[in-house]
């Protein structure tokens, strides 16, 4: 079956001890699809907003939509990926080469920054994952 578009939010939960991962992937239409989430070592928070971003590429890929849009709450990982801003972090130099590595295998992928409010299911689902591991459907 061709998808033509999927929305992916995603986010990151850091904590201490742990980091969390969370995605959801929606339809065009807004039907939830997947979600998941997991927990990942500890990191900074941009190191760990890349890593969501990633982790929702890779989940992404098993679908194959002709169009891919990545909601996200890190204004910093979403400028630098849409080239707005230098990604001057040489932590962040891989993981930025790596989510736009897998986005060039999309055949159209869009990045776009949303407030907190309108991620609270990638946010709610990475908190989980921080403090149980791996969560998701």
């Amino acid at each position: 079956m061709l998808i033509e578009k999927l929305i992916v939010y995603t986010d990151a939960s850091v904590r201490q001890d742990c980091t969390g991962l969370g995605l959801a992937i929606r339809s065009a239409k807004g039907k939830l699809i997947e979600w998941r989430g997991k927990a990942a070592p500890i990191m900074t928070n941009n190191e760990a907003e890349y890593t969501a971003i990633i982790f929702a590429l890779e989940h992404a890929l098993r679908y194959a939509p002709l169009e891919l849009q990545v909601m996200s709450d890190s204004q910093v990982a979403i400028n630098q990926l849409c080239g707005e801003c230098a990604v001057r972090d040489e932590r962040l130099q891989p993981l930025n080469q790596r989510a736009v590595h897998l986005a060039g295998r999309f055949q159209k992928v869009t990045f776009q920054y949303i407030p907190r409010k309108q991620n609270y299911l990638a946010d709610a689902i990475a908190n989980v994952a921080s403090l149980t591991g791996e969560v998701g459907v």
